[in-house]
Formats: structure tokens, C-alpha cells, sequence
């Protein structure tokens, strides 16, 4: 309980003025969450490997600039745990981009990918396959764009986009 394979928060929300670090070319697993990030700037991941993220695989909150592209978020049956729902949230988040990811076998509940009361996220590129319940869910978030995401199907009774309050998104391109 608790774990988490690289951690790191900055001052107070109000203040982000933290940050300026790259994560790349790690492979991360069996922890609660494998990276936490919390009210920085100026984040870039790339090029990492993760898996068995119990709770997250990636979590970010209450920051900006951050930009995560190219990373492998995936579930190898032979090495399944139950349990691990491998799930990527960001919240109270603004003015990031993710690119090219790449999300298979997730069990969060919610959403493969959740952006929570979060403004101006792009997100391009990307394939989501075998998820629970949505592949991407905007829960309350505004300005934000998706654009060419391959979505494979939900699990029962749950949808490849799902919106819930917020305004002002744009989506194109994307399986539907």
C-alpha cells in the first residue's frame, strides 16, 4: 500500500513552479501507482514501459506542461495480476499533450485514460485496446482535443469516449 516507483510533488497548487525533469526508457511495475506527479511543470515522459500499476499506472495532478508520448501502458496475460488496473488519470490538469501511447488490458473503472476537471489537453495519436469501461472519459474537462485515437471495443456496458460535463472539446478522427 502506498508504493510508488518515481514520486514526486511540488509546492502548492496555486504556486507550480516545480519541476523540469524527464522520465525515459524505464521499465516500471508492481507498485500502487508507477509514476506520481504532483502540482509540477515542465514534465516530460517518454520511451517507459509500465505495467501492474494497482491503482495507476500514471497519475498527475495539479499540473501543467506535461508530455507523455510514446510509452507502452500494457498487460501481458502470462504475467497478469489480479487486482492491477493498470489506469492513467490526470487531474485539475492543464496544458499537456499525449502522443502516440499505446494502452492494452485495462481494468481501471472509469476510463483506460480519465482527465478529471482538466483544460487544453491534447491528445493525438493514440491506441486504446481492451479496456473495461471507457478507453477515454472527460469527466468536467474543458478545451480539450482528441484526435486520431484508435479505440478498440469496451468491455460489456461501456463505451469507447465517454463526456460528462465540461464543454468545448474537440474530437475527430477517432473509432467510433
Amino acid at each position: 500500500p502506498g508504493s510508488v516507483n518515481l514520486g514526486w510533488g511540488g509546492g502548492a497548487a496555486s504556486t507550480i513552479d516545480v519541476g523540469y525533469c524527464s522520465i525515459a526508457n524505464n521499465a516500471m511495475s508492481d507498485v500502487q501507482v508507477n509514476v506520481h506527479r504532483q502540482n509540477v511543470r515542465g514534465v516530460s515522459i517518454v520511451g517507459n514501459s509500465f505495467w501492474r500499476g494497482y491503482d495507476h499506472n500514471l497519475l498527475v495532478e495539479g499540473s501543467s506542461n506535461i508530455v507523455v508520448g510514446a510509452n507502452l501502458f500494457d498487460e501481458n496475460p502470462k504475467y497478469r495480476s489480479p487486482g492491477a488496473s493498470n489506469g492513467i488519470l490526470f487531474v485539475d490538469s492543464s496544458d499537456s499533450t499525449l502522443s502516440g501511447i499505446h494502452i492494452n488490458a485495462n481494468l481501471a473503472k472509469g476510463g483506460a485514460l480519465v482527465l478529471r476537471r482538466c483544460r487544453r489537453i491534447n491528445i493525438t495519436g493514440a491506441t486504446i485496446l481492451n479496456y473495461r469501461d471507457a478507453g477515454v472519459w472527460l469527466d468536467r474537462s474543458r478545451d480539450c482535443r482528441l484526435a486520431n485515437i484508435l479505440l478498440g471495443a469496451p468491455g460489456p456496458g461501456g463505451e469507447r469516449i465517454r463526456i460528462t460535463g465540461g464543454g468545448n472539446n474537440i474530437l475527430s478522427a477517432n473509432t467510433k
